[in-house]
């Protein structure tokens, strides 16, 4: 029979091993340390999350073009959201406009017009300024996630959208509530464009 020791032993052999199968080329996700948005709105943002890019079974999703809105630094070129290995986020586009102090006129205008008129200074700000989304869910924490993408629609209620892996971190099943704040500097700064109370896009 195996003594205490000699069972730690093994399962430490068996988890260098496990370690060892991983890779260096292999995306290399945070830990999952539980909930890590203490901060009160509008320092946070809880809502639904739904996903984008693939589905849940990682099939391409029919609303999606699987090009990202915002471009990969790696490649200088849109995300490709349809690869199961990126780890990303989408917010509302009035979020963005407002949160990022751009523009609040999707308030009185159409947001079709006003996104036009504004696309191009949010990529700009998103360059110079590399927003990082931490995001809670169901006990499991999301670590400096990069914007993506653009979306969802506020017609949806949704305010947060995930790629294929940065949902199956968090275990949404596709769709899940979550709890989210936006890292500038690696500092909180405040959502705009949404209405807390009533978990949908709008103007306070």
């Amino acid at each position: 029979m195996n003594t205490p020791s000699q069972i730690i032993s093994d399962a430490q052999a068996v988890l260098a091993y496990l370690q060892s199968l991983e890779g260096p080329d292999l995306p290399q996700l945070p830990p999952r340390p539980g909930h890590n948005v203490t901060e009160d709105p509008p320092l946070s943002c809880t809502c639904f999350a739904t996903m984008f890019g693939l589905t849940w079974k990682g099939l391409p999703d029919p609303g999606d073009n699987g090009e990202g809105f915002f471009t990969d630094p790696a490649s200088g070129k849109p995300h490709d959201t349809r690869i199961n290995t990126l780890v990303g986020c989408s917010l509302p586009r009035e979020v963005m406009l407002s949160t990022f102090g751009i523009s609040d006129a999707w308030h009185n205008e159409s947001i079709v017009t006003v996104w036009r008129e504004n696309a191009g200074k949010v990529q700009e700000y998103v360059t110079k300024h590399t927003p990082l989304l931490v995001v809670d869910s169901g006990g499991h924490t999301l670590q400096k996630a990069p914007l993506v993408d653009a979306g969802p629609s506020a017609g949806t209620n949704n305010g947060l959208d995930l790629t294929y892996s940065a949902a199956h971190f968090l275990d949404t099943q596709g769709k899940a509530l979550v709890t989210y704040k936006i890292l500038v500097g690696g500092e909180p700064i405040p959502i705009r464009g949404w209405l807390f109370d009533k978990r949908r896009v709008g103007l306070l």
